[in-house]
């Protein structure tokens, strides 16, 4: 394998302590499948393939447009890969190839590619998809759920969008994982903790729980019920909302701004 950067390797430990539970084998469900919301050169995934998702008939749904044309830092140094595409298919399509769906493109053209014909097609072929680098002939059936999620942030916006659209894919019980929680000094103009900040305000502890937060973040998807998504028993708004009309101006009482 070829590497330049190791952003992962320290953080192995914490990685398998949260994604054990997908190693063995399952009788009554499908096989440990992840999503990767960019890879960069392949390490974490080519991990997971070779740690935790041991079954061959499990699968990884790549999304990535390949476009790097910086250089990446590491504890402030920098490293330049000219040709990621190339590493990437080296360290993981070669030995994996087969297991592995890529997207060239976003997560939201993922969803798009979940159509009713990929269903159909699916069908006729159990535990098959096509493996490509070609986001027009790569589709992932609809109703398509993952065990394992991993976003590589790049900054507060593409965090919370990210996880908002890709815990919806998420199987209860599933683990998602947002790389730059707590970030380098170079990440700090584009941090993506405060998107992150952002959506555990909203789905936690309703919908999910944190497992840690350190380099990576990593939280678990809570099982539906009745318990934990019903709605708050305190109105958001003020008591006695609405008030009295007479506190309100009339719409033509309202000064106008000029331009």
């Amino acid at each position: 394998m070829t590497f330049t950067v190791d952003w992962f390797t320290a953080h192995a430990p914490l990685w398998l302590k949260y994604t054990a539970k997908f190693k063995a084998p399952r009788s009554t469900r499908p096989p440990c499948s992840a999503l990767m919301v960019g890879v960069y050169e392949g390490r974490v995934l080519a991990w997971l393939l070779e740690n935790v998702m041991k079954d061959p008939r499990s699968r990884a749904t790549v999304v990535n447009n390949f476009d790097y044309s910086e250089c990446v830092y590491n504890l402030g140094t920098p490293h330049w890969n000219p040709d990621v595409r190339a590493a990437f298919e080296q360290n993981v399509m070669k030995p994996h190839g087969n297991r592995v769906d890529v997207i060239e493109g976003t997560l939201t053209q993922l969803a798009a590619t979940m159509t009713v014909q990929s269903v159909a097609r699916a069908a006729t072929r159990p535990n098959a998809r096509v493996s490509s680098h070609n986001s027009a002939t790569t589709q992932v059936p609809a109703g398509t759920l993952y065990d394992i999620v991993y976003i590589d942030a790049r900054d507060s916006v593409h965090a919370l969008s990210s996880m908002t659209t890709a815990f919806e894919l998420l199987v209860p019980g599933g683990v998602m994982i947002v790389q730059n929680y707590a970030h380098n000094r170079e990440h700090d103009s584009v941090c993506p903790q405060r998107g992150i900040d952002a959506f555990v305000d909203v789905y936690v502890p309703s919908h999910a729980k944190v497992l840690s937060a350190t380099f990576h973040f990593f939280l678990e998807k809570k099982k539906a019920s009745k318990a934990t998504l019903k709605a708050p028993q305190k109105a958001c708004h003020i008591e006695g909302y609405p008030e009295p009309a007479d506190k309100f101006p009339k719409c033509n009482s309202v000064r106008r701004i000029k331009n």
